[in-house]
């Protein structure tokens, strides 16, 4: 599918970069995020691919993905993932080649549009992660499709999720799969919901951590419900976490705006929220 020339995806390691995601810029199109991305101070934009407002979809024509991608490159722009709502082996009575065909059709437009990586779901199938047999399926999935991934010169980024793999079962699994086209967007209000301890993995296996996702909101008394808010305003020690994923090394992956106005209309308007979040990611990576 892809040449191996072209296979070798270089890391950005020289310091942190910034981007935001379009959870914050629902009725946009791709080239208005990628512009306004620019415009706003963004190194890179995170595209959503979904039949639900989504900014791509699979079904995109070679023209379009073309588009996509001369527009991020003519703006100084970059992709560093492609927000992907998978197929998930074991979930709805889905298979693991089901699973395969899913993030393959996704790598191939990350590829197309010039995406660095593809952000995804792991599942829990029916014992969880805790089911060795389970948990050994998911490392032998993940070793075979990430050749293809290779080839193609895309990341799998893993993101923790309430519903979905918690942050512990995707650091488990980054470090038994061991490989360097697996990593993780680290969720950090996934892991405050959830009131997980996640200061062993993060502090020893933060290298895993691609992009930090700075989302915030206020979870209610009992549990039952957590509103979205402007990072810095809400519950989660986002400032925190940072620290502990940067104890070992310092951080040079991405910070991502995660800011879901997509499910929560009383939110900002993007115009408001994209140079205030900008203002707050430039502040966040100064505080001591």
């Amino acid at each position: 599918m892809f040449k191996e020339d072209a296979a070798k995806l270089v890391m950005d390691t020289s310091q942190t970069k910034i981007s935001y995601s379009t959870m914050a810029t629902p009725d946009w199109s791709a080239v208005e995020c990628i512009l306004s991305a620019g415009r706003y101070g963004y190194d890179g934009v995170d595209l959503r691919v979904s039949e639900d407002r989504g900014e791509l979809a699979l079904a995109m024509s070679p023209a379009d993905r073309l588009t996509v991608r001369s527009h991020a490159s003519g703006a100084g722009v970059r992709i560093p993932s492609l927000f992907c709502y998978n197929t998930v082996a074991e979930f709805k009575d889905a298979g693991w080649t089901d699973m395969r065909d899913s993030l393959l059709r996704h790598v191939e437009l990350a590829h197309d549009v010039g995406a660095e990586s593809i952000r995804i779901f792991a599942g829990k199938g029916s014992q969880g992660f805790s089911d060795a047999d389970y948990f050994a399926r998911n490392v032998a999935f993940f070793l075979e499709v990430l050749r293809q991934f290779q080839a193609a010169g895309v990341r799998i980024l893993i993101q923790n999720h309430r519903h979905w793999a918690s942050a512990d079962e995707c650091f488990a699994l980054a470090e038994a799969v061991n490989h360097p086209f697996l990593g993780i967007g680290f969720s950090p209000e996934h892991v405050f919901c959830g009131h997980q301890d996640v200061r062993e993995p993060l502090s020893r296996l933060g290298h895993f951590v691609f992009t930090y996702y700075v989302a915030d909101g206020v979870l209610a008394a009992d549990g039952s419900e957590f509103q979205d808010g402007f990072p810095g305003e809400g519950d989660v020690p986002l400032k925190a976490y940072f620290r502990q994923l940067s104890n070992a090394a310092p951080f040079t992956g991405w910070i991502t705006f995660k800011y879901e106005k997509i499910w929560n209309s009383r939110l900002e308007d993007p115009e408001a929220a994209l140079p205030k979040g900008r203002s707050y990611l430039s502040n966040f990576l100064s505080m001591p």
